[in-house]
């Protein structure tokens, strides 16, 4: 028996290219657009909010001063001595040593009842600064708001 060859007609092939091609540009266009709103620093709530100053003046342990902003900005999940307390000064002195007249970075959590900005706050480096305190023991960490969420930097 002989076998025979079928031409499949020029046409029905070129239909089958454009086919593919479109596929291609589709799936293309789709993998751009999801890699475009993946890599969006908006997609990434926190990283958005992030902002940015200069250490003007240390209040006490966890709270500290930017220029040009009004409200104090107090570290968020970090529950330092106060002043008078024992180890108050320390936790001040660390803060102070850390951060005076440096650029830091913060991203705002929320506002504690005496109108200060409660923020994760970040040194030039992107080591965060409640982190590295908590880790020197000079602090605590506040529990009731960070629900351990800085177990990993405790001494």
């Amino acid at each position: 028996m002989d076998r025979k060859m079928v031409d499949i007609p020029i046409s029905l092939n070129a239909h089958y290219t454009m086919f593919q091609t479109i596929c291609i540009i589709g799936i293309s266009v789709f993998l751009a657009s999801l890699l475009t709103h993946l890599l969006n620093p908006s997609t990434f709530p926190l990283q958005a909010k992030r902002k940015f100053g200069k250490v003007r003046y240390i209040h006490d342990g966890d709270t500290l001063y930017l220029y040009g902003l009004k409200p104090a900005i107090r570290l968020w999940g970090v529950d330092a001595p106060e002043v008078g307390e024992m180890g108050a000064q320390l936790a001040t002195d660390a803060l102070t040593k850390l951060t005076k007249e440096k650029r830091i970075s913060y991203i705002p959590i929320d506002t504690d009842k005496y109108g200060r900005i409660v923020a994760r706050v970040f040194l030039p480096n992107d080591n965060e600064l409640n982190c590295m305190l908590i880790g020197q023991g000079v602090v605590k960490q506040y529990r009731k708001y960070s629900k351990g969420f800085y177990d990993s930097c405790e001494p």
